[in-house]
């Protein structure tokens, strides 16, 4: 048995010197059990659209033989993160004892692993112990249920962690609900760092340790968490947003995006509101008032000023609007409405045979002959076709009538559709960029199982619906951040997309907070035992729709017309608006993402694209050499092409064939069409991977001196000022020119400056390529945050001359990328001056000393 463990530790040794190797963009999740820490877990990663493995190890059902598969079949490390989901594995052996699910030579292999390629390891429900540098606060006590806040650390590590995952340290957070949680306390500093800490309580009157950062002895980095986790905690979804951000160090082929989308149904058509005479009564239906209520123009003008006032109390970045699902029969005058019966008479998932259903309508084939002066009698109509007034509001269609589509027939679904289309047309909307052709809301969310109504919407180019999460025939359970597709045996029609949608606790026939507030306590009296105040139906609504935006979930939030009711009521101030008031609130105690309001079909386009990301099953590849990871390759092993996406922790280096997204503070998205040719994304500055005690880096310089130093410099700076030469005009160009706000100039400089670069990349040898490519995308990166300013003296500039910055040894990245943002920084700051010709002089000048830091 000693015989084999030495082999097998020589195995896993013999590779703990390799100085550049290829590592998988995925993640490892060893769990005991399918717990909800393992569900919460997996939530995180999707909710990102993180790729990951799980392994489910325990001691009878499901015991390992031989090693953890950590290697492709190359004989290349798979998995960048590691994450474990309880302390050791723990789990019930056969007579009956709990030991780890691993045997001491797996969990060898394992810490080999980690610790030869610089891998990362999360932990949760882990125990405290000597190796980590923590012990347990109480002995007698092993965990607890008491409620105890959780407050971030104050020091760098913790600091980074919460900045880099765009999460508040004093988000009010705790262990909410009786989570169960082990208080730690810190024994060794030198392995071991404060992330959080569990406040004090009246059971425990210590502030203790909830998570900490540890670095081992020999180099191992550990993230590790005292308690588990459950995706129906909003407190522990939001610490997910830590280990992620940290174990992936921001490096993932996903996106975090944050979408905030509010949607009004039934817009023009007029609701009776609930009746409030009387006390309500649960066994009871609710009494509706005889005078049906219809929006003015008022009420949106109302909402108008609200919207620009809301936006500004969001995080940097941020987008808002609400989609206004219409109705056109509503516009017309009410003599001349299309008069339907839009009751549902069938069950909910109903699935209509083909062909079949009722007609509704009075005429097959309705031709409408609506004359301009003939619409321009409505308010409304008047009001939204000044572009303007249009322009403040995403759109698009509810139908024309709102008629149900459950078991409606082929004729009256055209009608329906295809009017509505008319009326969008005769406002002006068809074709303008907040107007969603490609999406449908349906009236009741139904028509989802009829075959007939989804081969009408895809004739008029509909290619998606939204759903409701509440209902489970409509709804992807097995992905929730996947669409639900259609089938042959759901709706008689393959491959139909229909996107989550989340119901709001505003109901339809609510317009003040007192109709709200009675409907609602209608519906939850029993459930709470009391009555409920307009302020608790807030608070209790922010928190549900807090922990979807936690989840990262793309649902939108329905709402229905009466909800917009302001001018009359309400202090000028709609339900709508109350609600959206209360969430961003809350939001903004917790995290700085921006939060983007989307339009119907780029909303449902998020959801599609995430599938087809999903089926493209790409490979990505971090590239390490020296303890930096230099680049990403990106293959595709489909037939199709792929769109990609990858988020990066800071730079890279700029080609014009791919696409950037950055709002605020969230981190930098590189999309990447790849194809039957793998792609490559060149980290700039390149990350830094090996976080072991000793430097990768001065190993490698101490075994690779070179004898003849000082003619392979002079070798090395003469082809540098060789190819130097093709890219004269790069040099001399000033690229920034443009003014703060000249985004249309930026734009045009940084196209044509990272055309340069891509040329460098692709003409220039390696190893020149290194300096000079990346002293030109250095350049082209300030063009965004330039800004021209008055002219100032180039003598301003004589202490520049007077620095030392060549003095990073040649192999140290690190200090060379520190050096080179701190000289170009100056040198942009030169260029920004209105131009002079000694100025641009001593430019040039900065320019050739920053150069040299590369060489």
């Amino acid at each position: 048995m000693n015989i084999l463990f030495s082999t097998l530790l020589l195995i896993c040794f013999c590779i703990t010197y390799i100085y550049s190797y290829t590592i998988g963009l995925k993640v490892l999740i060893l769990h005991s059990q399918n717990d909800e820490t393992f569900q919460n877990t997996v939530s995180g990663l999707e909710s990102y659209s993180i790729e990951y493995d799980h392994i489910l190890i325990d001691n009878t059902n499901n015991v390992l033989s031989g090693n953890l598969p950590l290697y492709d079949e190359q004989s290349n490390p798979k998995y960048y993160l590691i994450i474990i989901t309880s302390g050791h594995l723990l789990s019930v052996t056969k007579d009956g004892n709990r030991s780890s699910s691993l045997t001491d030579e797996q969990w060898s292999c394992l810490d080999t692993y980690e610790q030869t390629y610089n891998i990362r390891r999360v932990t949760f429900s882990d125990s405290p112990e000597t190796i980590t540098g923590t012990s347990i606060y109480d002995a007698t006590n092993w965990g607890n249920t008491y409620i105890q806040k959780i407050v971030g650390a104050d020091n760098d590590i913790a600091n980074e962690i919460y900045d880099k995952a765009g999460i508040k340290k004093d988000a009010p957070i705790a262990t909410n609900n009786n989570f169960y949680h082990t208080p730690v306390v810190i024994t060794d500093t030198n392995i071991a760092t404060p992330i959080f800490y569990f406040e004090p309580c009246d059971e425990i009157k210590d502030r203790t340790v909830g998570a900490v950062y540890a670095k081992l002895e020999d180099g191992r980095e550990r993230l590790n968490f005292y308690l588990p986790t459950s995706s129906w905690s909003l407190d522990t979804v939001v610490l997910n947003h830590l280990w992620i951000q940290w174990g992936t160090r921001t490096l993932y082929n996903g996106i975090r995006r944050i979408t905030f989308c509010p949607q009004v149904d039934n817009v023009f058509i007029p609701t009776n509101l609930v009746s409030t005479a009387n006390k309500y009564d649960s066994g009871n239906t609710i009494n509706l008032t005889d005078e049906a209520f219809s929006l003015s123009k008022s009420d949106f003008e109302d909402y108008i000023k609200f919207k620009d006032e809301i936006v500004k109390k969001m995080p940097e970045g941020s987008i808002f609007s609400i989609d206004l699902a219409f109705n056109g029969n509503g516009l017309l005058p009410k003599k001349d409405q299309i008069q339907v019966d839009d009751n549902r008479y069938v069950e909910i998932d109903y699935i209509k045979p083909m062909g079949k259903g009722v007609k509704n309508w009075p005429e097959e084939h309705y031709q409408p002959k609506w004359s301009e002066d003939y619409l321009a009698k409505d308010e409304l109509y008047k009001f939204f076709k000044v572009k303007e007034n249009r322009s403040k509001f995403f759109w698009c269609s509810n139908t024309f009538t709102h008629e149900n589509l459950d078991n409606a027939s082929r004729t009256d679904v055209e009608n329906e559709i295809r009017v509505n289309i008319e009326m969008a047309k005769k406002l002006d909307l068809v074709g303008e960029e907040w107007w969603s052709q490609s999406s449908i809301i349906t009236p009741e969310i139904s028509g989802l199982h009829n075959g007939d109504a989804i081969e009408i919407f895809k004739y008029f180019g509909i290619n998606s619906a939204s759903g409701d999460i509440s209902r489970a025939d409509i709804t992807n359970f097995d992905n929730i951040y996947l669409p639900f597709i259609t089938t042959q045996k759901t709706s008689h029609v393959d491959g139909f997309p229909i996107i989550t949608r989340s119901p709001s606790e505003i109901y339809y026939y609510a317009s003040t907070p007192e109709e709200e507030t009675y409907i609602y306590n209608y519906i939850y009296y029993t459930n709470f035992g009391s009555e409920s105040t307009w302020e608790q139906i807030l608070e209790r609504e922010s928190n549900r729709v807090l922990r979807l935006i936690m989840l990262l979930r793309h649902d939108a939030h329905q709402f229905h017309q009466a909800n917009l009711r302001s001018d009359d009521t309400n202090n000028h101030k709609s339900l709508l608006q109350h609600w959206v008031e209360a969430v961003v609130n809350l939001y903004n105690k917790y995290a700085n993402w921006p939060l983007v309001s989307m339009k119907l079909e780029k909303l449902n386009q998020l959801t599609i694209d995430r599938l087809r990301i999903k089926q493209c099953n790409a490979n990505y590849k971090i590239i390490v050499t020296n303890g930096f990871a230099t680049e990403i390759i990106i293959s595709n092993p489909s037939s199709q092409e792929c769109v990609l996406p990858l988020t990066v922790p800071m730079n890279v280096v700029r080609d014009p064939e791919y696409t950037y997204e950055k709002l605020g503070n969230d981190p930098l998205t590189v999309w990447v069409k790849v194809g039957a040719e793998e792609k490559t994304v060149k980290l700039y500055p390149p990350l830094k991977w090996n976080n072991s005690s000793s430097d990768t880096t001065n190993k490698t310089n101490n075994q690779d001196k070179v004898e003849n130093s000082e003619n392979s410099e002079n070798t090395a700076s003469t082809k540098d000022d060789l190819y130097r030469h093709l890219y004269k005009d790069f040099f001399v160009t000033n690229w920034y020119t443009c003014g703060n706000k000249e985004y249309f100039c930026k734009r045009i400089q940084s196209e044509k400056c990272y055309v340069s670069v891509h040329s460098c990349w692709k003409e220039v040898p390696s190893p020149v390529n290194s300096s000079l490519c990346n002293e030109m995308n250095n350049i082209c990166s300030f063009i965004w945050s330039s800004d021209k300013k008055e002219s100032e003296n180039a003598n301003k500039y004589e202490s520049f001359f007077k620095q030392n910055w060549t003095s990073c040894d040649s192999n140290n990245w690190t200090c060379k990328t520190n050096k080179s943002n701190e000289c170009y920084a100056i040198a942009k700051e030169c260029w920004n001056q209105p131009s002079s010709d000694e100025l641009e002089e001593t430019c040039n000048k900065m320019n050739a000393v920053c150069a040299e830091i590369w060489l």
